[in-house]
């Protein structure tokens, strides 16, 4: 397959997967087609077994082989399953223009058509920063005191207390704008890995490794999360946190510094 994503204003959108829910995937994809600004949007399907049990389809589901037919802009590829950060892995294979903007989304929201375009105009007041709409601050016992008793509730639920002051973790859940310079050098975590499961823990630790900023704007901008991902819905800033998150922490802290 031939892909169009060396121009350097090119965006490419990226997320990964094939749910067993057929209209929550197809919901997502819509959403991301939709949107005002321009945008290739780029499907990874993962081959072989599926790390949490069962495995992902040995075919491309024929409405989604449909759907690629039929839009000039949505390319579906297969790929070895990494874990969470897959779809960013095999972006960094597939995207070798370093001006490249990256959008990772995840298929259990439904996003607002602005966006892409709320994330830009964010990006372009903070260059050379990776942009998330939402994250959390993994702060020390002391740092997090004195922030919390200076932050008001709408902020506060983002401030948490760590072991580990891992500095700002950006949930590409909402949506994570990034430049694919800022991916060279990104590695899956190894097999066993407590960040196996801990794509944004494992994402911050990259870019604060190269010295790269991160900045959130801590607002889901419009996005709805679709009720099939969970049967007991939670807020979208309230997701629930997959555990042992503070040993992911710790391992890159060894590993970075």
């Amino acid at each position: 397959m031939t892909f169009s994503f060396e121009l350097g204003g090119t965006i490419v959108c990226m997320l990964a997967g094939v749910s067993p829910e057929s209209s929550r995937k197809k919901t997502c994809l819509l959403s991301l087609l939709a949107q005002t600004a321009r945008l290739q949007v780029l499907l990874v399907v993962p081959r072989g077994k599926w790390r949490r049990g069962g495995a992902y389809p040995s075919s491309i589901p024929p409405w989604l082989s449909r759907m690629a037919q039929q839009s000039k802009v949505l390319k579906v590829v297969r790929s070895k399953d990494y874990g969470p950060g897959t779809a960013l892995l095999k972006a960094t294979k597939i995207i070798r223009n370093p001006k490249t903007w990256l959008l990772a989304v995840d298929d259990d929201h439904a996003y607002h058509e602005e966006l892409l375009t709320n994330l830009l105009r964010f990006a372009a007041g903070t260059p050379g920063t990776a942009v998330g709409a939402h994250g959390w601050l993994a702060l020390s016992d002391k740092d997090a005191t004195q922030a919390l008793s200076a932050v008001g509730p709408s902020l506060a639920r983002n401030l948490r207390r760590e072991d580990v002051p891992g500095g700002p973790i950006l949930c590409h859940f909402l949506g994570l704008l990034l430049q694919r310079a800022m991916l060279d050098g990104l590695e899956a975590p190894a097999r066993g890995s407590p960040c196996s499961e801990h794509n944004d823990i494992w994402l911050s630790a990259h870019l604060a490794h190269f010295r790269i900023r991160r900045a959130m704007i801590s607002d889901p901008l419009g996005a709805k999360d679709l009720a099939t991902h969970r049967k007991r819905g939670t807020s979208l800033s309230r997701r629930r946190r997959r555990k042992p998150e503070d040993l992911c922490l710790k391992e890159y802290w060894k590993i970075y510094g």
